[in-house]
């Protein structure tokens, strides 16, 4: 039985700090990517109200367009009743 629990002291002395370390890198690694997806958050964020701002905008755009045309052509008619 000695052997055994001079294998497995070996073992622990051996494992225990590998896996301390490899925790404290992945708890690190987790922070890391916890910031990383708030600025993903951000930028989504960001982005979908450009998208937004530039729809919107065409849609002006093609509102004064439709309008123009209508003015364009009551013009038009106007023209050839004269």
């Amino acid at each position: 039985m000695a052997v055994v629990d001079d294998v497995r002291k070996a073992m622990q002395d051996f494992l225990a700090p590998e896996l301390k370390s490899a925790t404290v890198r992945l708890d690190a690694i987790e922070k890391r990517l916890d910031r990383m997806e708030g600025k993903l958050d951000s930028l989504r964020a960001e982005i979908s109200n450009d998208v937004r701002s530039q729809i919107d905008r065409l849609v002006d755009v093609f509102r004064v367009n439709q309008r123009l045309e209508q003015l364009e052509h009551r013009q038009k008619r106007l023209e050839s009743k004269q």
